[in-house]
């Protein structure tokens, strides 16, 4: 898997969103994606047919506590904040360095390559 680190510009971004815990985390994730997925169609402006995964965590998150809490995004890029249907929720993802890779195969699986990621490459 490539995984790369990219400084990127902020971003307008629509989508579902969960606060959850890394215990939890395989638990809601298929559930949060399913629900993604039945309204992606419904979302105007998309940049482009990507969805993203996003987790936002505050200076208190840590990976060694399996109950620190974050927020888990699924999400797609849009133009602007138009018409937006409840329950989706618009931010704007800060602009900054991130590490950035492509996962394919069954929502099951990606916890397993997300820990990869978070062990093998980030500093």
């Amino acid at each position: 898997m490539d995984i790369t680190f990219t400084t990127i510009p902020p971003k307008k971004i629509i989508g579902l969103a969960i606060t959850t815990c890394l215990e939890k985390d395989s638990e809601v994730t298929s559930q949060l994606w399913r629900n993604f997925i039945n309204r992606k169609a419904t979302i105007q402006n998309q940049l482009n047919q990507n969805s993203l995964s996003v987790k936002v965590t505050d200076t208190q998150f840590s990976f060694k506590d399996s109950k620190s809490s974050y927020q888990k995004l699924a999400v797609v890029e849009v133009f602007d904040f138009y018409n937006i249907e409840k329950p989706l929720a618009s931010t704007t993802l800060a602009g900054g360095q991130y590490a950035v890779f492509t996962f394919k195969g069954p929502v099951q699986n990606f916890p397993t390559v997300f820990f990869k990621v978070i062990n093998d490459s980030l500093p």
